[in-house]
């Protein structure tokens, strides 16, 4: 239980409050959940695959702030299957992540870039953005990147 006590505050956040709590089962093999109506879910076999990825990247970051020295963090495409609503929540966590931790997010989406130079403009993270091209880095602007992106599409 003590190694859930993040991630508990960060399913609360990535769900918009309808998850309130992540218990272990006693096999560890799964999770229960409480809900926002104090009524449990018995495992996560019955989530949509957008709630469980968002239940692991809540366990997720919840391990990483617990490890001393902040170490970087990279996350490859784990937030595709997010709804609209649900994706904000999410980048609005990773933000707040990046004040203590550097953060890599690797994407062929557009759409993620435009969350991230959408909130981080309202946010106090900056970002800085990189374009893969031929197997070369180039710097590049977040508007400039999903561009590309939409392009590749």
């Amino acid at each position: 239980d003590e190694l859930l006590l993040k991630a508990d505050g960060i399913l609360q956040q990535l769900t918009g409050d309808d998850y309130q709590r992540i218990i272990p089962n006693d096999n560890l093999s799964d999770f229960s959940f409480e809900l926002k109506d104090g009524s449990q879910q018995e495992n996560s076999q019955i989530l949509s695959r957008g709630t469980r990825e968002q239940v692991f990247l809540a366990v997720r970051i919840g391990r990483i702030l617990e490890m001393q020295p902040p170490l970087p963090v990279i996350i490859d495409d784990s937030l595709v299957n997010f709804d609209c609503a649900h994706l904000k929540h999410a980048v609005e966590v990773i933000g707040r992540l990046s004040q203590t931790h550097q953060v890599f997010i690797m994407t062929c989406h557009p759409h993620l870039v435009e969350q991230f130079a959408t909130i981080g403009g309202e946010a106090s993270f900056s970002a800085q953005y990189w374009r893969l091209d031929k197997g070369r880095f180039f710097p590049s602007q977040g508007w400039d990147l999903m561009e590309y992106l939409s392009q590749e599409a």
